[in-house]
């Protein structure tokens, strides 16, 4: 009940909005706001599909997976994406067929946990650029999954996507619709004002991750393209189809390679 009572104060819940300088999992507010349930007060508690799907294991070097789809099987390498953990794998992925690549949207206004003078978005595009240009994924295409759109919905009403000051830039070429602080927006798809921003916001992050293969001594090296998806991982119905998309992208790009398909 306190834990209840401390989540539902009105100071917890304007610092829980400004916690893009503090380093907290976004799952919190779920499990917050479940913390009875969760604590076992009325009953012994019984994890749900949707408490895994929110529950995060930091990865740690290379973990392996094999997993099938239909008939295709796949063998998928997850590695970390935190500086200290890059050093493991940057050079072990000689022979692979597709380079899965996730950014959280909804971090744009977050800082990194290894340098609180670093902002996670730029962060994320300079090592998406650097992956583009490394010698092992010439002749890779690469999945991008611009993540978490669900809370980027929720973040863009009360944070602002472009700051252009003396102690924030983020952004700062970004010239589409922007939402106003002081209006009260609906993200549940019956807002038109809302879903401009949105899409606009979408559009300027989807550009900024696909021009990185646009930078001269990348666009003459690279042979294969990025297919940008949108996701949500809780959303398990959403991943289902992008990650039946992706399959048949990877299985025509092997097919063509292997000379089965003609372009």
């Amino acid at each position: 009940e306190l834990l209840d009572a401390l989540w539902n104060d009105p100071g917890m819940k304007q610092n829980w909005k400004d916690r893009g300088d503090i380093q907290v999992q976004d799952a919190l507010a779920f499990y917050m706001a479940e913390i009875r349930r969760v604590c076992g007060v009325d009953e012994p508690f019984v994890p749900t599909n949707k408490d895994i799907l929110r529950s995060r294991v930091r990865t740690s070097g290379v973990v392996q997976a094999n997993f099938r789809m239909g008939e295709a099987k796949f063998e998928m390498y997850d590695v970390g994406g935190q500086r200290n953990e890059r050093r493991k794998w940057i050079h072990s992925f000689e022979g692979v067929t597709s380079v899965i690549f996730v950014a959280a949207v909804s971090e744009y206004n977050q800082i990194l946990y290894e340098d609180n003078t670093v902002n996670r978005q730029d962060e994320a595009v300079e090592l998406f650029k650097q992956q583009l240009e490394s010698e092992w994924f010439v002749n890779v295409p690469f999945i991008l999954f611009l993540n978490k759109r669900d809370l980027f919905r929720e973040k863009l009403t009360y944070i602002p996507f472009k700051m252009d000051t003396d102690l924030v830039k983020r952004n700062v070429d970004y010239d589409g619709p922007e939402c106003n602080p002081n209006v009260e927006y609906k993200i549940d798809g019956s807002d038109p004002k809302f879903e401009e921003v949105y899409d606009a916001t979408c559009e300027y992050l989807k550009d900024l991750y696909q021009s990185q293969a646009d930078i001269q001594h990348i666009r003459e090296k690279r042979k294969k393209g990025i297919y940008t998806y949108f996701t949500n991982s809780t959303d398990t119905e959403n991943v289902q189809k992008i990650m039946s998309a992706c399959t048949d992208i990877i299985l025509q790009i092997n097919l063509h390679a292997g000379g089965w398909l003609t372009p």
